[in-house]
C-alpha cells in the first residue's frame, strides 16, 4: 500500500485505500522509519514501468524510544520486483563526541 501520491510514478491510485492505510497507521500509533538510498521498494518490471513504495519500517513509539538512532535503507537489487531494504538499530552507532568545555581558572 503507498501512503500518498509521491510514492507512486503513475496516477492510478485509490484515494480511499491510501486513507484506510494512513488511517491504521494512525490508529495503532506507528511511525514509519523513512529510508535513504533508492526512492521505490517495487518495480512491475514492465515496459511501462510502475515504480512505488511498497515497503516500510512501522514501529511504535516503544521502540522507536528503545531504538532513537535507526536507520532504514532501501538497497539495489535486480533479481526481485521488490528491492531489500536494511534496518539498523543504531545501537552501535558511533556516540557523538563530548564538547571541549573549558574550566574557568580559579
Amino acid at each position: 500500500m503507498i501512503r500518498n501520491e509521491e510514492e507512486t510514478n503513475n496516477d492510478n491510485f485509490n484515494w480511499g485505500r491510501i486513507e484506510k492505510f494512513n488511517d491504521f497507521i494512525q490508529y495503532l500509533e506507528l511511525t514509519e522509519i523513512r529510508s535513504s538510498g533508492l526512492r521505490f521498494t517495487w518495480s512491475n518490471k514492465q515496459s511501462n514501468i510502475v515504480l512505488e513504495v511498497l515497503d516500510r519500517f512501522l514501529v511504535s513509539s516503544s521502540w522507536e524510544k528503545k531504538f532513537p538512532l535507526c536507520t532504514s535503507r532501501v538497497i539495489p537489487c535486480i533479481f526481485s520486483d521488490h528491492k531489500p531494504m536494511l534496518l539498523d538499530s543504531g545501537v552501535n552507532a558511533p556516540k557523538p563526541p563530548h564538547k571541549f568545555r573549558k574550566e574557568k581558572e580559579g
